[in-house]
């Protein structure tokens, strides 16, 4: 389904990726483990199209990634930044932004969201606030919600759980493990259970 084949990118004179390839399965869970600076984060970017690799190649369901291509192979993935970066909405409207966006993909958008809220522990009241205000646990797990919400075939999960407890670690955990979706995730927590996942390490 996804494929890096042979991808060299530098910055700043600092070798980043050398030779990295890489093949994943439709439905695949992969655990990226390498140590920061190793391009863990990079490899999202670059499967995102918001940097180019300067040796090798990128594959999403056989189709070459393209500046022509981009577009469409974005439209299949649903990416949770480590920053969760939201926009400075209330809840709800970012919610209703996002439904309408994906509406002819996912008809149960706002059927799905009180039982979502429920099992990532995440009151109705919610929905009022401004994501400013909210904490850093609640961000990532509205993230996460958003993400399962649009429906995407590929789900990218870049540290989204480092600000939960240990019980909602471990629901994330469940959610991922149960999910038919393709999952990339990058985490530095230790509690991931790698019967689960398929961990990739360079």
């Amino acid at each position: 389904m996804i494929r890096f084949e042979d991808v060299c990118l530098s910055f700043g004179g600092k070798t980043i990726l050398d030779n990295f390839s890489l093949e994943i399965e439709a439905g695949e869970k992969i655990l990226l483990n390498a140590p920061s600076g190793r391009g863990k984060s990079t490899l999202i970017k670059l499967l995102l199209g918001f940097i180019r690799p300067q040796r090798g190649s990128i594959y999403y369901k056989g189709k070459k990634l393209t500046g022509e291509s981009i577009h469409s192979i974005r439209r299949d993935i649903a990416w949770v930044n480590q920053d969760i970066t939201l926009r400075k909405l209330k809840v709800d409207e970012l919610l209703k932004e996002v439904g309408d966006f994906s509406a002819n993909r996912n008809i149960n958008f706002f059927g799905r969201l009180d039982e979502l809220l429920e099992e990532f522990a995440l009151s109705r009241e919610i929905l009022h606030k401004n994501i400013d205000k909210l904490s850093g646990g609640e961000r990532q797990r509205l993230g996460l919600i958003i993400a399962i919400l649009m429906d995407r075939e590929v789900l990218l999960l870049d540290e989204v759980t480092s600000s939960l407890d240990a019980a909602m670690k471990r629901k994330v955990e469940e959610w991922i493990a149960s999910t038919h979706k393709t999952v990339i995730l990058i985490s530095h927590d230790s509690h991931w259970n790698t019967d689960n996942f398929r961990v990739v390490r360079w």
